[in-house]
């Protein structure tokens, strides 16, 4: 991720913060420069923990809530693993992809698909769908796994 694609996220996000009536907090700040500085999906709890060990000063709650509009800002992506358990990813610098989710291990492969999404578009256009977005989640068991 370029620096440039760091200032679009936070400024996405302020143009989010201010427009909802919320301020961009140094601890909002913080929760967005930890994520930006992370190349991998993560898990909220976890980064929590990260930033608690560190010392930054941010609560749990401010975390959730933070990556909560940091979601509803497009900053980041949730991605739902199972019923009880999300992970997310930041999408700055980073095009649009899918994702394969190993059921027993947890790992998540991403994937591009033109033809994929060519075939989604028509869908939507066919049923005459304004699409704003979508997501494809394949679950099920990756190369290691099944193999065990």
């Amino acid at each position: 991720m370029t620096l440039s694609d760091k200032g679009a996220a936070l400024e996405s996000f302020v143009d989010y913060l201010r427009e909802k009536g919320f301020a961009c907090t140094p601890q909002r700040r913080a929760v967005l420069e930890e994520i930006l500085a992370s190349p991998n999906h993560f898990d909220a709890e976890e980064l929590a923990a990260r930033m608690r060990r560190r010392g930054d000063g941010v609560s749990r709650a401010t975390v959730y809530r933070t990556v909560g509009h940091l979601c509803k800002a497009g900053v980041v992506r949730k991605i739902d693993v199972d019923q009880t358990h999300a992970l997310y990813e930041c999408t700055a610098g980073v095009g649009h992809h899918e994702h394969l989710i190993c059921r027993r291990c947890g790992r998540i492969t991403e994937f591009q698909d033109f033809a994929l999404e060519k075939k989604i578009t028509a869908i939507a256009e066919a049923n005459h769908f304004r699409m704003e977005r979508h997501t494809v989640q394949i679950f099920g068991l990756c190369g290691r796994c099944s193999e065990q």
